[in-house]
Protein backbone atom coordinates (compact mmCIF):
# COMPACT_ATOMS: atom_id res chain seq x y z
CA UNK A 1 0.00 0.00 0.00
CA UNK A 2 2.65 2.41 0.69
CA UNK A 3 4.61 1.47 -2.17
CA UNK A 4 1.69 2.29 -4.37
CA UNK A 5 1.20 5.85 -2.77
CA UNK A 6 4.91 6.71 -3.40
CA UNK A 7 4.27 5.72 -6.83
CA UNK A 8 1.14 7.85 -7.50
CA UNK A 9 3.33 10.83 -5.63
CA UNK A 10 5.86 10.26 -8.28
CA UNK A 11 3.99 10.49 -11.22
CA UNK A 12 2.10 13.45 -9.63
CA UNK A 13 5.26 15.29 -9.46
CA UNK A 14 6.91 13.81 -12.58
CA UNK A 15 3.70 14.68 -15.47
CA UNK A 16 4.21 18.82 -14.78
CA UNK A 17 8.04 19.00 -15.82
CA UNK A 18 6.81 16.49 -18.49
CA UNK A 19 4.90 18.60 -19.99
CA UNK A 20 6.81 21.60 -19.24
CA UNK A 21 9.48 20.18 -21.27
CA UNK A 22 7.13 19.04 -24.25
CA UNK A 23 5.62 23.01 -24.15
CA UNK A 24 6.90 24.57 -26.88
CA UNK A 25 9.16 28.14 -25.64
CA UNK A 26 7.27 31.26 -26.50
CA UNK A 27 9.16 32.89 -30.03
CA UNK A 28 9.31 36.32 -28.84
CA UNK A 29 8.07 39.56 -31.00
CA UNK A 30 11.08 40.17 -33.98
CA UNK A 31 11.08 43.88 -34.72
CA UNK A 32 13.64 44.41 -38.08
CA UNK A 33 14.11 48.07 -38.32
CA UNK A 34 14.99 49.01 -42.21
CA UNK A 35 18.01 51.00 -43.02
CA UNK A 36 15.57 53.85 -44.82
CA UNK A 37 11.95 54.35 -45.42
CA UNK A 38 9.82 57.20 -46.86
CA UNK A 39 7.36 58.94 -45.00
CA UNK A 40 4.81 60.93 -45.54
CA UNK A 41 6.12 65.06 -44.64
CA UNK A 42 4.65 66.75 -40.83
CA UNK A 43 2.73 63.36 -40.61
CA UNK A 44 3.15 60.86 -37.45
CA UNK A 45 5.14 58.08 -38.76
CA UNK A 46 4.55 54.66 -37.23
CA UNK A 47 7.12 51.73 -36.41
CA UNK A 48 5.46 49.82 -39.25
CA UNK A 49 6.11 51.97 -41.70
CA UNK A 50 9.72 51.92 -40.30
CA UNK A 51 10.34 48.03 -40.25
CA UNK A 52 9.26 44.53 -40.57
CA UNK A 53 7.43 43.04 -37.99
CA UNK A 54 7.34 39.35 -36.79
CA UNK A 55 4.64 38.42 -34.76
CA UNK A 56 1.22 37.03 -34.20
CA UNK A 57 -1.44 39.24 -36.32
CA UNK A 58 -2.56 41.20 -33.25
CA UNK A 59 0.25 42.00 -32.25
CA UNK A 60 2.00 42.94 -35.41
CA UNK A 61 -1.49 45.12 -35.73
CA UNK A 62 -0.96 46.55 -31.63
CA UNK A 63 3.28 47.32 -32.27
CA UNK A 64 2.27 48.90 -36.16
CA UNK A 65 0.56 51.53 -34.85
CA UNK A 66 3.23 52.65 -32.37
CA UNK A 67 4.06 56.28 -33.23
CA UNK A 68 8.00 57.09 -33.14
CA UNK A 69 8.14 60.45 -34.76
CA UNK A 70 6.80 62.62 -37.01
CA UNK A 71 7.76 62.65 -40.82
CA UNK A 72 10.22 65.69 -42.24
CA UNK A 73 9.34 68.01 -44.65
CA UNK A 74 9.61 66.79 -48.31
CA UNK A 75 12.90 65.90 -49.26
CA UNK A 76 14.35 66.66 -45.96
CA UNK A 77 15.37 63.60 -43.69
CA UNK A 78 15.59 62.80 -39.91
CA UNK A 79 16.78 59.58 -38.03
CA UNK A 80 15.21 57.23 -35.78
CA UNK A 81 17.67 54.96 -33.49
CA UNK A 82 16.68 51.43 -32.27
CA UNK A 83 17.51 52.54 -28.74
CA UNK A 84 14.05 55.27 -28.94
CA UNK A 85 12.24 52.94 -30.95
CA UNK A 86 13.27 50.30 -27.34
CA UNK A 87 11.71 53.61 -25.12
CA UNK A 88 8.97 53.62 -27.34
CA UNK A 89 8.00 49.97 -26.88
CA UNK A 90 8.69 49.67 -22.88
CA UNK A 91 6.15 52.79 -23.14
CA UNK A 92 3.57 50.63 -25.08
CA UNK A 93 4.03 47.83 -22.02
CA UNK A 94 6.23 45.48 -24.08
CA UNK A 95 9.44 44.63 -22.36
CA UNK A 96 13.22 43.55 -23.84
CA UNK A 97 12.27 39.99 -23.23
CA UNK A 98 9.18 39.63 -25.16
CA UNK A 99 10.35 41.71 -27.98
CA UNK A 100 13.44 41.27 -30.23
CA UNK A 101 14.91 44.43 -32.12
CA UNK A 102 17.40 43.76 -35.37
CA UNK A 103 18.49 45.46 -38.29
CA UNK A 104 19.60 48.88 -38.61
CA UNK A 105 20.68 50.84 -35.77
CA UNK A 106 19.27 53.87 -36.84
CA UNK A 107 16.58 54.95 -39.90
CA UNK A 108 16.94 57.32 -41.95
CA UNK A 109 13.61 58.94 -42.75
CA UNK A 110 12.52 60.91 -45.76
CA UNK A 111 9.98 63.29 -46.71
CA UNK A 112 8.27 61.89 -49.36
CA UNK A 113 8.69 64.35 -52.43
CA UNK A 114 8.76 65.11 -55.89
CA UNK A 115 12.00 66.18 -57.06
CA UNK A 116 12.30 68.27 -60.10
CA UNK A 117 16.38 68.02 -61.17
CA UNK A 118 18.39 70.34 -62.55
CA UNK A 119 18.92 68.15 -65.80
CA UNK A 120 14.87 68.00 -66.10
CA UNK A 121 14.02 71.89 -65.73
CA UNK A 122 16.97 72.58 -68.06
CA UNK A 123 15.31 70.43 -71.09
CA UNK A 124 12.01 72.42 -70.54
CA UNK A 125 13.71 75.38 -70.75
CA UNK A 126 16.08 74.37 -73.60
CA UNK A 127 12.20 73.35 -75.40
CA UNK A 128 10.81 76.30 -74.64
CA UNK A 129 13.51 78.51 -76.06
CA UNK A 130 13.38 76.42 -79.32
CA UNK A 131 9.95 77.27 -80.16
CA UNK A 132 10.51 81.23 -79.40
CA UNK A 133 13.43 81.38 -82.10
CA UNK A 134 11.99 83.04 -85.02
CA UNK A 135 14.22 82.04 -87.38
CA UNK A 136 12.20 78.79 -88.48
CA UNK A 137 14.63 77.60 -91.38
CA UNK A 138 18.10 77.86 -88.69
CA UNK A 139 19.83 75.16 -87.17
CA UNK A 140 19.79 75.25 -83.77
CA UNK A 141 22.37 74.46 -81.39
CA UNK A 142 21.39 75.32 -77.71
CA UNK A 143 23.50 75.02 -74.67
CA UNK A 144 22.81 75.68 -70.79
CA UNK A 145 25.45 78.08 -69.46
CA UNK A 146 23.44 77.82 -65.96
CA UNK A 147 21.27 75.29 -64.63
CA UNK A 148 18.30 76.11 -63.04
CA UNK A 149 17.81 75.10 -58.87
CA UNK A 150 16.36 71.76 -57.94
CA UNK A 151 12.63 72.33 -56.80
CA UNK A 152 11.31 69.69 -54.47
CA UNK A 153 7.70 69.46 -53.67
CA UNK A 154 5.13 67.05 -52.26
CA UNK A 155 3.78 63.43 -53.88
CA UNK A 156 0.80 63.41 -55.07
CA UNK A 157 0.62 67.28 -56.10
CA UNK A 158 -0.24 68.37 -59.15
CA UNK A 159 2.65 69.99 -60.51
CA UNK A 160 2.88 72.18 -63.71
CA UNK A 161 6.15 74.15 -65.19
CA UNK A 162 5.47 77.01 -66.71
CA UNK A 163 8.84 78.63 -68.66
CA UNK A 164 8.49 82.41 -70.03
CA UNK A 165 11.20 84.68 -71.70
CA UNK A 166 12.92 86.80 -69.29
CA UNK A 167 13.42 89.37 -72.20
CA UNK A 168 11.26 90.57 -74.83
CA UNK A 169 12.17 87.79 -77.35
CA UNK A 170 14.34 85.23 -78.13
CA UNK A 171 17.51 85.91 -80.25
CA UNK A 172 21.04 84.09 -80.66
CA UNK A 173 23.08 84.63 -77.85
CA UNK A 174 22.93 84.59 -74.38
CA UNK A 175 18.88 84.30 -73.45
CA UNK A 176 17.52 83.45 -69.92
CA UNK A 177 14.40 81.55 -69.66
CA UNK A 178 12.16 81.40 -66.22
CA UNK A 179 10.17 78.55 -64.63
CA UNK A 180 7.35 79.02 -62.70
CA UNK A 181 6.51 75.80 -60.74
CA UNK A 182 3.02 75.40 -60.23
CA UNK A 183 1.46 73.75 -57.46
CA UNK A 184 -2.47 72.55 -58.08
CA UNK A 185 -2.37 75.81 -60.08
CA UNK A 186 -0.88 78.09 -57.74
CA UNK A 187 3.29 79.35 -58.15
CA UNK A 188 4.98 77.39 -54.91
CA UNK A 189 8.19 77.66 -56.54
CA UNK A 190 10.26 79.92 -59.27
CA UNK A 191 14.18 79.21 -61.52
CA UNK A 192 15.52 80.34 -64.36
CA UNK A 193 17.98 78.44 -66.55
CA UNK A 194 20.38 80.47 -68.68
CA UNK A 195 20.87 79.62 -72.58
CA UNK A 196 23.32 79.99 -75.22
CA UNK A 197 22.32 79.77 -78.95
CA UNK A 198 24.23 79.20 -81.83
CA UNK A 199 22.08 79.52 -85.22
CA UNK A 200 23.76 78.44 -88.22
CA UNK A 201 21.56 80.08 -91.65
CA UNK A 202 21.44 80.63 -94.94
CA UNK A 203 22.62 83.90 -95.50
CA UNK A 204 23.12 86.28 -98.44
CA UNK A 205 26.75 87.16 -99.60
CA UNK A 206 28.43 89.26 -102.22
CA UNK A 207 30.21 86.99 -104.90
CA UNK A 208 31.91 89.96 -106.26
CA UNK A 209 31.44 93.52 -105.20
CA UNK A 210 28.63 95.27 -105.60
CA UNK A 211 29.00 98.59 -106.51
CA UNK A 212 26.59 101.78 -104.36
CA UNK A 213 22.56 101.81 -106.36
CA UNK A 214 23.74 98.51 -107.61
CA UNK A 215 20.80 95.68 -107.68
CA UNK A 216 21.19 92.09 -106.09
CA UNK A 217 20.99 89.76 -108.38
CA UNK A 218 21.82 86.05 -108.74
CA UNK A 219 24.45 87.21 -110.40
CA UNK A 220 26.25 88.98 -107.83
CA UNK A 221 25.12 87.37 -104.70
CA UNK A 222 24.75 83.58 -103.60
CA UNK A 223 23.59 81.66 -100.30
CA UNK A 224 26.24 80.50 -97.74
CA UNK A 225 25.45 78.72 -93.97
CA UNK A 226 26.73 80.94 -91.49
CA UNK A 227 26.71 80.96 -88.19
CA UNK A 228 24.41 84.56 -87.11
CA UNK A 229 24.86 84.25 -83.42
CA UNK A 230 26.53 87.46 -83.41
CA UNK A 231 25.14 88.93 -86.36
CA UNK A 232 22.02 91.30 -86.51
CA UNK A 233 19.39 92.38 -89.66
CA UNK A 234 20.48 89.15 -91.79
CA UNK A 235 18.76 89.06 -94.67
CA UNK A 236 16.84 85.66 -94.46
CA UNK A 237 15.70 84.07 -97.97
CA UNK A 238 12.02 84.70 -97.16
CA UNK A 239 13.09 88.19 -97.10
CA UNK A 240 14.46 88.20 -100.26
CA UNK A 241 11.52 86.50 -101.70
CA UNK A 242 9.67 89.24 -100.46
CA UNK A 243 12.37 92.30 -101.77
CA UNK A 244 13.43 91.42 -104.66
CA UNK A 245 14.37 95.14 -105.94
CA UNK A 246 16.21 95.46 -103.23
CA UNK A 247 19.98 97.54 -104.23
CA UNK A 248 22.80 97.85 -102.26
CA UNK A 249 22.85 101.55 -100.04
CA UNK A 250 26.97 101.26 -100.01
CA UNK A 251 29.91 99.29 -101.85
CA UNK A 252 29.73 95.70 -100.64
CA UNK A 253 32.92 93.93 -100.97
CA UNK A 254 33.44 90.23 -102.16
CA UNK A 255 32.56 87.43 -99.51
CA UNK A 256 31.07 89.83 -97.10
CA UNK A 257 27.42 88.80 -95.64
CA UNK A 258 24.94 90.94 -96.75
CA UNK A 259 22.55 92.75 -94.31
CA UNK A 260 19.66 95.00 -94.26
CA UNK A 261 21.82 97.81 -93.01
CA UNK A 262 24.20 97.20 -96.21
CA UNK A 263 20.76 97.50 -98.94
CA UNK A 264 17.80 99.76 -99.22
CA UNK A 265 14.52 98.95 -101.63
CA UNK A 266 14.85 100.17 -105.07
CA UNK A 267 12.09 103.70 -105.20
CA UNK A 268 9.65 102.92 -107.84
CA UNK A 269 9.77 106.01 -108.35
CA UNK A 270 12.92 108.47 -108.92
CA UNK A 271 13.41 112.27 -107.81
CA UNK A 272 13.17 113.51 -111.56
CA UNK A 273 10.97 111.37 -113.05
CA UNK A 274 8.04 112.41 -115.33
CA UNK A 275 4.68 111.08 -113.99
CA UNK A 276 1.12 111.22 -114.10
CA UNK A 277 -0.94 112.71 -111.32
CA UNK A 278 -4.43 111.12 -110.93
CA UNK A 279 -6.71 114.05 -108.66
CA UNK A 280 -9.21 112.66 -106.93
CA UNK A 281 -11.67 114.94 -106.11
CA UNK A 282 -15.21 113.56 -104.35
CA UNK A 283 -16.83 111.61 -107.98
CA UNK A 284 -14.36 113.48 -109.82
CA UNK A 285 -11.18 112.23 -111.20
CA UNK A 286 -8.54 114.56 -113.03
CA UNK A 287 -5.30 113.96 -114.45
CA UNK A 288 -2.24 115.88 -115.37
CA UNK A 289 1.33 115.40 -115.04
CA UNK A 290 4.37 116.59 -113.07
CA UNK A 291 7.61 116.00 -111.94
CA UNK A 292 8.85 113.82 -108.64
CA UNK A 293 10.89 115.82 -106.60
CA UNK A 294 11.85 112.92 -104.33
CA UNK A 295 12.28 109.36 -104.23
CA UNK A 296 9.29 107.03 -103.43
CA UNK A 297 8.41 103.31 -102.98
CA UNK A 298 4.92 101.74 -104.06
CA UNK A 299 2.57 103.69 -101.05
CA UNK A 300 4.98 106.23 -99.81
CA UNK A 301 4.07 109.69 -99.86
CA UNK A 302 6.15 112.33 -102.15
CA UNK A 303 6.24 115.74 -103.28
CA UNK A 304 5.60 116.40 -106.70
CA UNK A 305 5.59 119.47 -109.12
CA UNK A 306 2.88 120.05 -110.82
CA UNK A 307 2.86 121.23 -114.79
CA UNK A 308 -0.42 122.97 -114.44
CA UNK A 309 -0.35 124.55 -111.31
CA UNK A 310 4.06 124.71 -110.99
CA UNK A 311 3.84 124.15 -107.24
CA UNK A 312 4.82 121.05 -104.92
CA UNK A 313 1.98 119.46 -103.77
CA UNK A 314 1.76 115.71 -101.55
CA UNK A 315 1.07 112.76 -103.85
CA UNK A 316 0.77 109.09 -103.03
CA UNK A 317 2.87 106.27 -105.15
CA UNK A 318 0.67 103.85 -107.06
CA UNK A 319 3.45 102.19 -109.65
CA UNK A 320 5.82 103.19 -111.99
CA UNK A 321 5.26 106.68 -113.35
CA UNK A 322 1.83 106.90 -111.77
CA UNK A 323 1.03 109.03 -108.25
CA UNK A 324 -2.14 110.16 -106.49
CA UNK A 325 -3.63 113.03 -105.52
CA UNK A 326 -7.04 112.98 -103.07
CA UNK A 327 -9.08 116.07 -102.22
Amino acid sequence: MFRAILILMAIVLIIPAVCAAVEPATTPTLVTLRPQAEVAPAQYVTLGEIADIEAPQDTIARISNITVGTGPLPGRSNTISADYVRVKLRAAGLNDASVQINGAVKVQIVGRCVTLTPEDLAEEAKSFLTGCMSLGDANYNIVVDRYPKKIVLPQGSDVTISPKLMSVSAQPGVNTVGLDILLNGSIAATTSAVLSVKAVLDVMVATTTISQGEPLTEANTTWEKHEITNQRDIITRNEYAQHKDWIARRSIPTGVMITTASVAIEPTIHRGDAVSIVVKCGNVTLQTTGEAKQDGKKGDMIRVLSAISQSNIDAKVIEAGLVEMSR
